[in-house]
């Protein structure tokens, strides 16, 4: 019988974009410790790697950047962000999300985090956690890592996908592990608007994983700023919401906060932000995940009352993450 395991999760940060990103940080970091969290993991899009870093380690700056990416070089902001995550006293586990891929390579973002392999996996108490990275595009039959923002540039691209490379390591690895699975990613692993074009692909490997014994259970992603659970093949995805907000683009512009912040921020008019940081406290046994999330409001007028269409997702945009209990 595996024992209980407590781990806080948060997605979307975008330091890059919002103006309080140390206050959203230190509350996570709270309830992580207050509940008795013994990792904490984040989902992709936490934040552009610091001007200084680039320079000293890779002779390249946010200037030597695609044009098309956010040019907030909150220096000072991010210096204390990954000062907070690396001294908040839990084991910490990076995810590349698709922004990270924007101020230079998988490579760089890497390095600045810390993270030995763009995917990896580890083990905490009876349970094995993989984390895996789906920024890659396929285009003439090649697959290409995203970097300086490149996909934006690709428009016969298929994308995001999850190489069989990838795909093989995973099955590989959690039937070496032998322990019930949690896998972690940037984009949905099902088929969503945003998740990964070949999750047939992905969902063919976990039938054959859980063909005869239930070997993975849950699959949680951020990257498309919304809160939701579905079910197939008897796993578990999860659309972990942003911690931050949900971007509306520049068409629906609106200020929510003093001029200053706006000058500061010029990104910020473009997300309707959620007034407290969203995430959620997960604490896994062998029957269930019990998902103790937190609720927010939009500060300001939500992305309905600015018109903006959101007929895309199955999931209402909303400035929550639902607790729920998900029975294995």
């Amino acid at each position: 019988m595996s024992e209980s395991v407590t781990f806080a999760v948060f997605a979307d940060l975008h330091v890059d974009i919002m103006h309080d990103s140390i206050a959203r940080v230190q509350a996570v970091i709270g309830a992580a410790k207050q509940k008795g969290a013994q990792f904490l993991v984040h989902l992709g899009d936490l934040t552009y790697p610091e001007e200084e870093f680039m320079r000293e380690r890779f002779g390249k700056t946010q200037s030597d950047m695609d044009p098309i990416a956010f040019r907030c070089t909150r220096n000072e902001e991010k210096r204390e962000v990954m000062r907070l995550l690396r001294e908040c006293g839990l084991p910490v586990w990076h995810t590349l999300g698709n922004h990270e891929c924007d101020a230079g390579t998988k490579e760089m973002a890497e390095a600045y985090f810390g993270m030995s392999a763009p995917f990896y996996s580890f083990d905490c108490g009876g349970f094995h956690f993989v984390v895996l990275d789906a920024n890659f595009m396929q285009e003439d039959g090649r697959i290409l890592d995203y970097e300086n923002t490149n996909y934006q540039h690709h428009p016969r691209a298929v994308m995001p996908v999850l190489p069989q490379e990838q795909i093989r390591w995973l099955e590989e690895d959690v039937i070496r592990s032998g322990k019930p699975t949690v896998v972690f990613s940037h984009q949905s692993l099902t088929d969503t608007q945003l998740g990964i074009r070949n999750h047939e692909e992905f969902q063919a490997a976990l039938d054959r994983l859980n063909a005869h014994e239930k070997r993975v259970l849950l699959c949680a992603n951020g990257h498309a700023h919304i809160d939701g659970v579905r079910r197939h093949g008897g796993v578990y995805f999860w659309d972990v919401n942003s911690i931050s907000n949900i971007w509306i683009g520049m068409r629906y512009a609106c200020v929510r906060y003093s001029e200053a912040i706006d000058r500061d921020y010029p990104y910020l008019k473009g997300t309707a932000p959620y007034r407290d940081p969203l995430y959620a406290i997960v604490t896994l046994t062998p029957e269930r995940a019990v998902i103790e999330g937190t609720r927010s409001e939009f500060a300001g007028p939500s992305p309905y009352d600015l018109g903006f269409p959101l007929s895309g997702s199955e999931y209402p945009s909303t400035a929550e993450i639902q607790s729920r209990t998900l029975v294995f």
